[in-house]
């Protein structure tokens, strides 16, 4: 494709975007007893530099990831429904208004891929290392079952946790098996990436504006104590997250999205118009 025919297509095309969302979830927490919520799973992402990748049972507890390895969802629908999905009233809580944001290149060449939707039967004929990327889909099925099998409208991508890129990041304790996203890494996606770093680009997402004031200011107070940790690869993430990271809240993209915009808008453009 050539340069000028895809910004052609991606002008008419307001629903793409190159970016993508990984959204936090409540979850149990079995030491306390409690609920930990999307808040709080965001600010422990946050604290360590990783993700945590999952399975991710269903409500039927069947892992809706195949394959050996677990892996963590993204979601590239646009942001006007995704906002939309946040407040609708389902059976189980898919959408919370917190998230990390990463660009698709960075997300790509950490070896995150757009998943595949297909049949059950051709599970079989995918090879381990590809299983990840499968997502149940037969569209028969939408007039002829209660619970249809069609999750496509979330654009999903998926990366899953890979011992030879972790090797690669600065990994804190605690970090074998994660996908440590927000960690700088020896690999540069850049050639000229200074000291042959490259610290991964990220937005954070919150609910409303006076969240987002809340965590910038918690996160100004865990960089000094990531700094004061020790080894070399705390302070080198707490020099990424203080210069890579941008947050946003939801109150304002909202405002954005159906005010200025009148309901679209790409994840870029509403970063770029800003307060």
């Amino acid at each position: 494709m050539s340069q000028n025919d895809w910004e052609i297509i991606r002008g008419v095309r307001k629903d793409m975007s190159d970016y993508v969302l990984h959204c936090t979830k409540p979850r149990w927490d079995g030491n306390t007893g409690t609920v930990v919520s999307a808040y709080e799973v965001l600010k422990e992402i946050l604290i360590c530099g990783y993700l945590k990748p999952s399975f991710a049972l269903s409500q039927y507890g069947i892992p809706t990831v195949r394959g050996s390895k677990p892996a963590v969802c993204f979601t590239e629908q646009p942001l006007q429904f995704f906002i939309t999905l946040t407040e609708a009233a389902l059976t189980t809580i898919r959408y919370t208004k917190f998230g990390i944001v990463m660009r698709k290149d960075d997300l790509f060449d950490y070896g995150g891929r757009p998943v595949i939707y297909s049949a059950d039967s051709e599970l079989p004929d995918i090879p381990d290392a590809m299983k990840f990327r499968w997502v149940g889909y037969d569209p028969r099925k939408l007039w002829t079952q209660t619970n249809p099998i069609d999750w496509t409208h979330e654009r999903e991508w998926r990366v899953k946790a890979d011992a030879e890129m972790n090797s690669k990041a600065m990994m804190g304790p605690h970090g074998e098996g994660m996908v440590p996203l927000l960690i700088p890494t020896t690999r540069p996606t850049i050639p000229t990436a200074p000291n042959n770093k490259s610290n991964r680009r990220f937005i954070v997402i919150v609910d409303t504006q006076a969240r987002l004031q809340e965590l910038r200011e918690w996160v100004d107070e865990l960089i000094p104590n990531l700094r004061a940790r020790g080894p070399a690869y705390w302070r080198q993430y707490a020099e990424s997250l203080q210069e890579e990271w941008s947050i946003l809240s939801l109150e304002f993209v909202s405002k954005v999205l159906f005010v200025t915009k009148g309901g679209w808008g790409r994840l870029e453009d509403i970063y770029r118009a800003r307060p």
